[in-house]
């Protein structure tokens, strides 16, 4: 049985984290995998602490029979972790092949590093094709320049596009723009993972993506420019903004001036021989991923002991973890107030420029 420790799981503002426990959840479900959730540490011979460090603390002193791994969301840098934790018993979760790479030029050894991404729900039904009547931008972090150069040439050739800007809209509204796209214009930055960007091709909706340029971005945001030093800055080249994409799932280019228009006449013709969906059947399924979590906790040489896996627990749901965590929750609601706010100032602005 699985016991996973998730902050997220108690979450009212969706997110790419709450969307790796609750898809994680799901895929359990569906190859009936027993879990609980939020449960007392020592309660299971397989332990997933997602996200919370006062877990990790308690955790290290756990009898070695159980099995621990954490993340993918418990810290971003080695440098954020404090000196006295001590991951040497865990196994480490990162999302994508360029975070491990990431993670291994800031010379972090301290655990064992496996690369998981969380499976992509496929169970809903395929868009009609008549409905899709609109090309979709989704632009992500400081992408003015090229959103002006991509609208002239999308206005030149008569094409109708509406734009989301990540963070100032809601799951729905999402999905309601997805249903309608013909294809989709993505201006990402760097994605661990790519949840959202996965979510639109699970709806078999291809792409056009601009990927991390070979030399990396010309510019820094100001994100960036808080959270890593000029040296990890540099790191960042090997980053990507769709780790996983294939020809089935659309076209990336890395210069919008020269290469857009070129990809954007190409896929205006055929958006409707892609395949999207195909690929992450194949590659992120919920049931897929699942599987590949608990071959993660079944691997003697990531271990070093033996476990029986017990699959014939009943599995629960639980109240809510202890750990210091109203003050999370707190921040959580928080932050969801403060998106709906940003939601309804776009709206508004949005009404004034049109």
């Amino acid at each position: 049985m699985l016991n996973i420790i998730s902050k997220h799981y108690l979450s009212k503002n969706i997110s790419g984290p709450q969307k790796v426990v609750y898809n994680l959840i799901s895929g359990l479900k569906r190859i009936n995998i027993p879990f609980v959730v939020n449960k007392p540490l020592d309660s299971c011979p397989f332990l997933l602490i997602q996200d919370d460090i006062d877990s990790i603390h308690k955790a290290i002193n756990l009898p070695s029979s159980i099995r621990v791994i954490v993340g993918p969301n418990v810290f971003l840098l080695p440098k954020h972790l404090s000196e006295d934790i001590n991951l040497s018993r865990f196994v480490y979760l990162q999302p994508s092949k360029w975070t491990k790479d990431f993670l291994s030029k800031l010379h972090f050894d301290q655990c064992p590093v496996v690369v998981w991404p969380v499976g992509i729900d496929l169970h809903h039904n395929k868009i009609d094709d008549r409905k899709r009547k609109i090309v979709l931008i989704y632009c992500k972090n400081d992408s003015a320049k090229e959103l002006k150069k991509i609208r002239e040439i999308l206005d030149k050739r008569s094409i109708a596009y509406e734009i989301i800007v990540y963070g100032s809209y809601f799951q729905s509204e999402y999905e309601e723009k997805i249903k309608r796209s013909k294809y989709i214009i993505w201006l990402g930055r760097h994605e661990s993972q790519g949840i959202a960007l996965q979510e639109a091709l699970a709806w078999d909706i291809p792409m056009i993506v601009r990927e991390v340029p070979k030399n990396g971005f010309s510019y820094t945001t100001k994100k960036e420019a808080v959270l890593f030093t000029p040296k990890e800055r540099e790191f960042l080249k090997i980053a990507s903004v769709a780790p996983y994409f294939d020809e089935r799932c659309g076209i990336k280019i890395y210069d919008i001036d020269k290469e857009f228009e070129e990809a954007l006449i190409k896929m205006d013709k055929d958006y409707l021989l892609y395949n999207p969906r195909e690929y992450i059947k194949d590659n992120l399924s919920l049931e897929k991923q699942a599987m590949e979590l608990i071959n993660i906790f079944k691997n003697e040489k990531l271990f070093n002991q033996e476990i029986e896996f017990l699959n014939k627990e009943k599995i629960y749901f639980s109240s809510p973890i202890g750990n210091n965590c109203m003050l999370w929750i707190v921040k959580d609601y928080t932050k969801l107030f403060l998106k709906s706010l940003k939601y309804v100032y776009n709206k508004i602005y949005q009404k004034i420029i049109a």
